[in-house]
């Protein structure tokens, strides 16, 4: 639709002025948060994550072990998703990341929910270079680890970008109260 389409155009040109203009928050190394989509885009994306689809614990061999997950492709987001990733992962990737190259077209994309009361979620041993996480909701007390040393909690709109095959394992720490959803993405080495 036409409204859609507007959106859309206006998300675009925020992923252009954050590619290329003013510096990204790096709470870790190589840990990049650029602040793309807004608190109304990241409600749209969880509603239709929640409303559209069924959660159920499958293991992903390029991801994460245990938690609640649902493919894209069964909410309808799979193509707006790989429309993001084409248009800004490789390009971001190729300025922050010396020497790594990736496709525009993630290898996997899937929704991750964790709620309290649940165990931390860690990273397995996947095959893509480069993870990208969009939350779409964040319960009080949630955090994510990279390599046991650095620790922070992304906030709504953040678009978290990190070289998760070779440096960065990632621990996902419920909230207390509430739940953690997110978009999450596994990109190949072009």
């Amino acid at each position: 639709s036409t409204q859609s389409t507007g959106k859309w155009n206006h998300i675009q040109e925020r992923i252009r002025r954050s590619v290329d203009t003013g510096p990204l928050q790096q709470p870790c190394q190589d840990v990049f948060l650029p602040a793309i989509f807004s608190e109304i885009s990241t409600a749209l994306l969880n509603n239709s994550l929640h409303h559209r689809g069924e959660w159920t614990h499958r293991r992903w061999n390029q991801g994460w072990d245990h938690p609640e997950t649902m493919p894209l492709e069964e909410v309808g987001l799979s193509e707006a998703w790989s429309w993001f990733s084409k248009d800004y992962i490789p390009s971001m990737v190729d300025k922050k990341f010396s020497g790594f190259k990736t496709w525009g077209t993630p290898i996997n994309s899937f929704g991750m929910r964790l709620k309290s009361g649940t165990e931390p979620t860690d990273s397995l041993e996947g095959k893509g270079v480069v993870t990208v996480l969009l939350p779409l909701e964040i319960g009080p007390g949630t955090q994510l680890v990279f390599n046991d040393i650095c620790v922070f909690t992304p906030k709504l709109g953040d678009v978290v970008i990190f070289p998760s095959r070779f440096t960065h394992r990632v621990r996902f720490v419920p909230p207390k109260e509430g739940q953690f959803v997110t978009i999450a993405s596994f990109y190949n080495e072009k």
